[in-house]
């Protein structure tokens, strides 16, 4: 007996003891045949991952993604195996996949997946750089490995580029919350750390030694931002209660609000700045330029020069 035609006994077996639990064999027969064709049957739970398989040309291998995957578009049609935090192993059991694809921070998932002896790999996501790696490893697991090499080198030409525009400027502190009530900002182990380095500014909460640490009102005052990055939701609030977080401490005591040197994110469809895929530099432009308006103009024309890593997968 192999080890796939015992792992789908197991699951059927743990399925029919729950009540109200029935598993439908939906697609068997078109397991067979990928396999047969060499193409690997993928699950994706994170967003990421399953942008970054459309930007290698695999889109065929995703048999099934999460309900947090909505880019690009093309990616609605697919059928949905979970959430980023949980998994429908009823489905699972039918789709046969190969591999399951997660990021940090969804090893409770991968618990779960390995409970079931379903294979998954987690791709690193807190460094700009471990895009580019992504991209080469899901070439390989895809059998993209000449696309992949190509995109990843196109998108690390980019971010050189993006450097060398930035060499010069004067690196500014800047306070980064992704949350007001409780104040959660921006920390050392998260990939939003390594975009606003990048950027040419420093993360003045980088020594927290976690990816979103919250702080308290005295923290906050002691970080002595010179730009003040808020969520879009800051800004919402503040609009329909007529009332103005800005003029409460403890931001009100910031330099930065005292010389109106404060940001808002976009709405989440826009905001591309916390996306470890090839969108991220749409967000790199974003941050950038306000950080630094006096090189908006050559930020520009970076942009426009690698768009076409951005838009080709709109054509999905």
């Amino acid at each position: 007996m192999t080890a796939a035609i015992l792992q789908v006994l197991v699951l059927t077996l743990f399925l029919a003891l729950i009540p109200g639990c029935t598993w439908t064999e939906t697609e068997p027969e078109a397991a067979k045949q990928s396999r047969s064709n060499g193409v690997p049957r993928l699950v994706s739970f994170a967003p990421s991952n399953t942008e970054l398989v459309y930007s290698v040309g695999a889109e065929d291998c995703l048999i099934a993604v999460s309900s947090n995957c909505k880019y690009p578009p093309a990616v609605l049609k697919k059928p949905v195996a979970g959430s980023f935090l949980n998994a429908k192993f009823e489905k699972l059991t039918a789709l046969q996949p190969d591999l399951a694809l997660l990021v940090s921070g969804q090893e409770g998932l991968a618990t779960q997946l390995d409970k079931f002896s379903i294979q998954n790999q987690v791709l690193p996501n807190k460094k700009l750089g471990d895009i580019s790696t992504n991209l080469k490893t899901l070439g390989i697991i895809c059998h993209k490995e000449k696309q992949a090499q190509q995109v990843s080198a196109d998108f690390d030409k980019a971010l050189m580029e993006f450097q060398t525009i930035l060499s010069d400027c004067p690196r500014e502190r800047v306070l980064f919350c992704v949350w007001t009530n409780p104040s959660i900002c921006v920390g050392g182990e998260s990939f939003l750390d390594d975009v606003i380095t990048a950027c040419g500014a420093i993360n003045t909460t980088a020594s927290f030694k976690s990816s979103y640490p919250k702080l308290t009102a005295e923290k906050i005052i002691s970080t002595k931002p010179d730009l003040l990055v808020l969520p879009h939701e800051a800004e919402v609030e503040a609009k329909e209660n007529q009332a103005q977080i800005l003029s409460r401490p403890p931001w009100s005591s910031l330099n930065a609000v005292k010389s109106g040197r404060v940001i808002y994110l976009p709405e989440a469809k826009s905001d591309h700045l916390s996306r470890p895929t090839l969108r991220i530099l749409t967000g790199l432009h974003w941050l950038s330029t306000r950080l630094h308006p006096d090189k908006s103009a050559a930020l520009d024309r970076w942009l426009k020069s690698n768009d076409y890593l951005i838009l080709s997968r709109d054509k999905h």
